[in-house]
């Protein structure tokens, strides 16, 4: 008789069945291990909205102890910063089954914020009722506050950049160090240029400099491509086609493949204009100099000349009286040429500067005896650009009314209006006026009843900035005189 053969299984288990149980083991072991090692937050609730199970990661990334401290709370009032957030969350889910990626705000155990993005869906039985929602929660909390951070640094950056007083802008670089299109600009170069940000980034950068500049550009770009640092004088055109000298320092470097160029454009126009006209008042000044030395010269030989004849007339006290008031005539000339030289050599020597033109108007009537003579200032108030001396321009206008306007004088009145040429100031008087004779020579050096340096000496300090001034009254109807400022040299004190 046969032995019956030994069960390896347990009585009522069938091998399959074994198998699939410790399959069914293992899945859930995976699962498990899945849960608690994954870094996402792997969640579930009821149909009522209260948590059942909460992955340890997402425990730790809400602040509290442990998953059996989480469990129960109702995710609307416990877990959302906004429980109307939880109402749109869900209507998202009906709508469309299930949602992914989508943006919370979720509240922490210590009620700060945590964002997530959320994968989630409604969960079943087997006949087909919804028990509850659960999916998987990614933590983007960190990645938003270096998005804040970036957008914050990103407006510091963009204010720093949009309100310097240079302007900046960057443009391509094309294949030969060819320049190509405007990529950037900042709103200084937008002002500068009369453009506006939109325009600018359609044109090129040859678009926005002079003929000259552009044909230092070869020469310019061989430079960035063997320093990637060039610091340079150029010229920058404006819409209208008007050019202004700028210095720039531009910075080539590549940029996501891309070659690039920053470029920091200092507008000095005012700079070169102060060179020049310091140029121009030296200039005045060695030949003033040079006339001075000559007629003081003069004037010395002469008095010379009588004090020798005055020695052979000490014997006739008739004849050497004349002598001797010939010679108070050459010294008193002498006196008033280095007097004027003392002043004169001030002019020029300082660069010119914007300059009050009510400021200097009251300042000289302050210092000059203005009996009853009312002085009307210019209501406009303009600023001129001018050498330091401007001051004693209407110093001596003023001087001259008063010396010369009579005594049924009442007024001076200065007013400026813009013309084509630039800015007309006008300082006129209702004194008994200037002689057709008399205009003709009113600015030259010597010509007056006082020093005859005052007209003069006003001419040429206006000129060194390139104002004009002339008499242009008729006879016996006061005097006027007429400054004229050309353009870019005036502004209105209330514009800076």
């Amino acid at each position: 008789m046969e032995t019956p053969r030994q069960c390896w299984y347990p009585c009522g288990i069938l091998p399959n069945a074994k198998r699939a149980e410790e399959a069914l083991q293992q899945s859930e072991r995976k699962y498990r291990n899945f849960i608690e090692n994954t870094q996402d937050m792997v969640y579930r609730t009821d149909r009522d909205g209260n948590l059942i199970m909460f992955s340890p990661h997402g425990v730790k990334a809400a602040g509290y102890d442990s998953e059996e401290e989480m469990i129960g709370l109702n995710v609307a009032n416990d877990t959302y910063l906004d429980p109307e957030e939880r109402r749109r969350f869900l209507a998202a889910l009906k709508e469309k089954g299930s949602v992914e990626n989508y943006p919370l705000a979720l509240k922490a155990k210590d009620g700060t914020s945590r964002f997530v993005l959320a994968s989630s869906h409604f969960y079943y039985d087997d006949l087909g009722n919804m028990l509850g929602v659960e999916g998987i929660l990614h933590g983007v909390t960190d990645l938003r506050k270096k998005e804040q951070e970036l957008r914050e640094s990103e407006a510091k950056f963009r204010t720093l950049f949009n309100n310097a007083n240079d302007a900046i802008y960057i443009h391509e670089v094309l294949p030969d160090n060819i320049p190509g299109k405007v990529l950037e600009v900042n709103s200084t170069l937008c002002s500068r240029l009369g453009y506006s940000r939109e325009e600018l980034l359609t044109m090129t950068i040859s678009d926005i400099v002079s003929d000259a500049h552009r044909q230092k550009m070869p020469e310019i770009n061989e430079q960035l491509a063997k320093k990637k640092f060039h610091s340079f004088y150029g010229e920058h055109k404006r819409k209208d086609g008007s050019v202004f000298p700028v210095e720039i320092n531009s910075n080539r470097f590549t940029f996501s493949g891309r070659e690039i160029v920053l470029v920091v454009a200092r507008d000095i126009t005012e700079r070169k204009q102060a060179e020049e006209e310091l140029r121009q008042s030296n200039k005045k000044l060695n030949l003033l100099s040079s006339i001075t030395r000559h007629d003081i010269l003069n004037q010395l030989m002469a008095l010379k000349g009588y004090l020798s004849l005055s020695n052979e007339m000490i014997d006739k006290p008739a004849i050497l009286a004349g002598y001797i008031q010939k010679e108070q005539t050459a010294a008193n000339a002498i006196e008033r040429q280095i007097t004027f030289t003392r002043m004169y050599q001030e002019l020029g020597v300082a660069a010119p500067e914007w300059q009050n033109v009510n400021a200097s108007i009251n300042k000289a009537v302050s210092g000059l005896p203005m009996r009853n003579i009312r002085v009307d200032i210019d209501p406009k108030n303009p600023e001129i650009f001018a050498d330091r001396l401007f001051e004693k321009v209407f110093y001596n206008l003023i001087d001259n009314a008063l010396r010369y306007g009579g005594d049924h004088m009442k007024a001076i009145h200065i007013s400026s209006q813009e013309i084509d040429t630039g800015l007309c100031i006008v300082c006129e008087d209702d004194g008994v006026g200037i002689t057709d004779e008399d205009k003709k020579r009113l600015f030259t050096r010597g010509f007056g009843k006082n020093t005859g340096l005052g007209l003069f000496l006003s001419r040429e300090i206006l000129s060194i900035t390139g104002i004009t001034i002339t008499e242009t009254s008729e006879p016996g109807n006061g005097a006027r005189f007429e400054m004229v400022v050309p353009k870019g040299a005036y502004r209105f004190a209330d514009v800076q």
